[in-house]
């Protein structure tokens, strides 16, 4: 007698309900349905669950029980590529030839976020929406916010200095800007400190020279001015580097020296 071909195991309630189903045909298993919950429980040697494929209410629970729930995926030459490691909480991607990339998107499926670990790079915003990064401090209060939209980075308030700090490749800070005093500090470590102004065609037109301890205004078609200003606004002492002359309190130095000049001419015509 030829064995009979069976291509579906049917697991009924007491109802009589279909349950649990097994296809041969598609390989498949269905549980629950028919007002059940189909779920999976398993089980180590102790008899301690362990892994529980919840079908109520879609959850995949690993782990516990003194057990350290991970999930591995491998390429297909059987490499790990990507391990969430519920012992240690981490969550590692790439490696083994791959470049580990996370990428999240918003509902109309624009990328917005993209950590390249080939490139070690973290891309945020695009797609419609600003890339921000918010730093908080141990109150919660938002201490540095590095704003895409509109292209600033705010450092400090709520009670922090935000402070700018640049080193150099020895390790030594050769930059400092402190929000606290409003100053900044360039230069030391055996590094000149200069600061170099330039117009719209790239030029320097201001140089200050931490190294000889000079300024230089002007140059490249400017003319290097410099004025002093009292309490109420009004300019007081004025160098004109165009002309070269001093003017204070609105009188020009160039002109007085022209009156010594005719006042010295005169006298000696006098004396002759």
């Amino acid at each position: 007698m030829a064995a009979q071909e069976v291509n579906a195991l049917q697991v009924q309630d007491n109802a009589g309900n279909n349950t649990i189903t097994l296809t041969g045909e598609g390989a498949n298993i269905t549980l629950g349905g028919s007002t059940h919950n189909g779920d999976i429980r398993l089980k180590n040697d102790n008899d301690r669950l362990t892994i529980h494929l919840d079908g109520g209410v879609g959850n995949l629970r690993l782990g516990g029980n003194d057990q350290d729930g991970d999930i591995i995926m491998l390429d297909n030459k059987g490499r790990t590529t990507v391990r969430i490691d519920g012992g240690g909480a981490n969550i590692t991607m790439g490696g083994q030839d791959h470049n580990g990339d996370l990428r999240l998107k918003d509902a109309a499926g624009n990328l917005t976020t993209h950590l390249d670990g080939g490139t070690a790079n973290l891309l945020i915003g695009g797609g419609g929406h600003q890339g921000d990064v918010v730093v908080k401090n141990v109150e919660g209060k938002t201490t540095v916010h590095i704003d895409g939209g509109n292209g600033n980075i705010h450092l400090g308030g709520e009670g922090s200095n935000g402070d700018v700090r640049v080193k150099n490749a020895a390790g030594q800070m050769t930059i400092h800007l402190n929000g606290s005093n409003g100053n900044g500090y360039f230069g030391g470590e055996g590094t000149r400190g200069d600061l170099a102004l330039k117009n719209a065609e790239g030029k320097t037109t201001v140089h200050i020279d931490g190294g000889n301890g000079n300024i230089h205004l002007g140059g490249e078609g400017s003319n290097g001015d410099v004025r002093v200003k009292n309490s109420a606004g009004v300019t007081v002492i004025e160098i004109d580097g165009n002309n070269g002359d001093i003017r204070i309190g609105g009188r020009s130095v160039l002109q007085l020296f022209a009156l010594v000049d005719e006042l010295q001419r005169t006298l000696n015509v006098e004396e002759a």
